[in-house]
C-alpha cells in the first residue's frame, strides 16, 4: 500500500500488532476533537461504539436524513421533544437521564 493502513488482519495477530493498528486510528482523528482511548478490558464493540458517539456517528433518524435517506421524522421517537441526535439520544433525552440515572 502506498502510505495506507492495511485492513487485513491474519489470525495470528499479537497484541503489539493490535495497539499499532489503534495507534495509526487514533493518528487519524483531528486534533480538534480530542484523543480516543481503546479500553483494552471492554469489548471492541463497546469500544466501537463509545468512539462511533464520540463522532458523532451514530446513525439517529437526524443523521439518516442528513445523508438521504427516507424518514419519516427526525423528532426523537422515546420522547418527541427534540431532534433524534446522537447527544440527544445518550444524554439528553429524558429516557435516557432515567438510563444514565
Amino acid at each position: 500500500m502506498n502510505g495506507g493502513v492495511d485492513w487485513r488482519c491474519p489470525l495470528t495477530t499479537t497484541r503489539d500488532q493490535v495497539n499499532a493498528l489503534r495507534k495509526k486510528l487514533d493518528n487519524c482523528i483531528p486534533v480538534n476533537i480530542g484523543r480516543f482511548e481503546w479500553v483494552k478490558e471492554v469489548p471492541i464493540k463497546v469500544n466501537t461504539f463509545i468512539w462511533r458517539a464520540k463522532h458523532g456517528r451514530i446513525p439517529t433518524t437526524e443523521a439518516l436524513a442528513t445523508r438521504g435517506v427516507n424518514v419519516n421524522s427526525t423528532t426523537c421517537c422515546q420522547c418527541g421533544d427534540e431532534e433524534e441526535s446522537p447527544d440527544h439520544v445518550l444524554v439528553q433525552c429524558s429516557h435516557a437521564q432515567t438510563i444514565w440515572n
